[in-house]
Parts: structure tokens; sequence; C-alpha cells
């Protein structure tokens, strides 16, 4: 074989690239000053780029739907109040029966707001990025964290780079949920200062409640409901000023 064609032959292997190495820890430390160290916790590399991307993609798609959820949260809120204060005028004028049933209608419209905030617990919150991420964009490298929280990948050495994980810790009658998109430097730990919901080294800064997102809570079921409310207690539901009549 000619050397020129042997030279040509190599030509077609692909080099390796250049690698940096990763490392760093993810642990929550509690408000008693108890630090947690995060077993088993999967973490993945994205390219920067594509992470923004994401980012500005849900921005864009749920801006509308942001909008029209706390307007809704707003005017359920509104009328609650004001049910409640008629309740209260009711009873001290000892219009118990009447009282009672503006009392029902008060609780329903307490129940509406709270799956209206979880609503915008999702549509503000930071798992409506991962999947966005997820479902869009190439993971560069994956690790998962050992029995100390510790973790080590190894990410070209070519552009810039994102740390995605999330996780959970239960703790007595509750979940608590955590969710990390932070620039991938030689060292970085995952912690509480740079969660989504912080105001740290964090690539994505999230306004929604993570721990009340109800993805299930949707324009339909909120409508739904509120109309099964208008129907329930349609006597007093028009004694309402300005009641809401849609999402």
């Amino acid at each position: 074989m000619r050397v020129s064609t042997i030279f040509a032959a190599l030509a077609l292997i692909p080099l390796p690239l250049k690698a940096t190495d990763i490392s760093g820890q993810v642990f929550i430390v509690t408000r008693g000053a108890e630090t947690i160290k995060l077993a088993l916790v999967p973490i993945a590399a994205y390219k920067k780029e594509d992470v923004l991307a994401a980012v500005k993609a849900v921005d864009v798609e749920f801006t509308k739907a942001r909008e029209k959820t706390v307007n809704f949260v707003q005017a359920i809120h509104e009328a609650y109040k004001e049910a409640d204060t008629a309740r209260q005028q009711l009873s001290n004028e000892a219009k118990y029966q009447e009282a009672n049933r503006i009392s029902a209608l008060a609780s329903d419209l307490m129940r509406l707001e709270f799956s209206a905030r979880r609503r915008s617990g999702f549509l503000n919150g930071s798992d409506i990025y991962f999947k966005q991420l997820q479902r869009d964009h190439r993971v560069v490298a994956t690790a998962k964290t050992d029995a100390e929280g510790k973790f080590t990948m190894k990410i070209p050495d070519d552009g810039e780079f994102a740390l995605v994980a999330s996780a959970h810790r239960e703790v007595p009658d509750n979940i608590e949920l955590y969710f990390w998109i932070v620039p991938a430097k030689q060292h970085t730990d995952l912690t509480n200062e740079n969660l989504t919901s912080a105001t740290g080294d964090s690539l994505l800064h999230v306004t929604g409640k993570d721990k009340s997102s109800d993805p299930s809570v949707t324009e339909a079921t909120l409508q739904a409901d509120l109309n099964k409310i208008k129907t329930a207690h349609a006597d007093v539901f028009a004694a309402i000023a300005n009641p809401p009549v849609h999402i």
C-alpha cells in the first residue's frame, strides 16, 4: 500500500476530542446547619447554548398562559374575599341559612384558588424547563453521585456547558424538591445556593413553587371547576360583584 493511501485512510478516522474532568458534590444545608449529602443523583451535561435556547422557548410558549393564570388567581381570590365578607355580615345579622350558603361558595372558591396556584406553580416552576430541555436537546455527558454526594464526569474542552440535575428528599410530612441548571466549571457543587429557586449562580431562576406544582391542573380543568361552582351556587354566585366567568 502506498504511503499516500495510508495517510488518506487515517484522515477518515475521527480523532478523540479533548475532554475536561469535572467534579463536584451535591448537598443541602438545612436550617439547623446540618449538611445532607444527596446520593444517586443523576447529573447531565448539556451545551450551554442548548440550555439557554430551551429556557427561551419555554418563556415564549407559556407567556400568555402564565398571564391568564395570574389574572384568574386574582379574580378568584377577590371573589372569595367578597363571599367571605358577605358570610360574616349575614352571620352578624343572624341570617344563618343564607350565611351557610355563602360559606359553601367561599369554600369552593378557596379550593379553586389553590388549584389555580398549583397550575401557576407548574407554569413558573423548574420542571417545565427540564422537560423542554430533555425533549429537544442532546445530553453531552452523564454522571451519578456516590454515597457522599460526589460525582465526576468528562466534558469536551470545546465550548461552554451546563450541569443539569434534580433530586428530592423526604422530610417529615413533606417532600423537598431540588433543581439545578448551573454553568459547568472544573469543580461545581450543587447546593442550596445555586438552586433554580435561589438567587445564586444558576442559568435559570424560577418564581413558581416547585413543591406545589401540578401539571395535571390545566386551563380546561380550572374552567370546568369554575362552571361547576357557578351551577352549584347559581342563586348566590350572581350576587358577587364582577364574578369570574372564565380563565
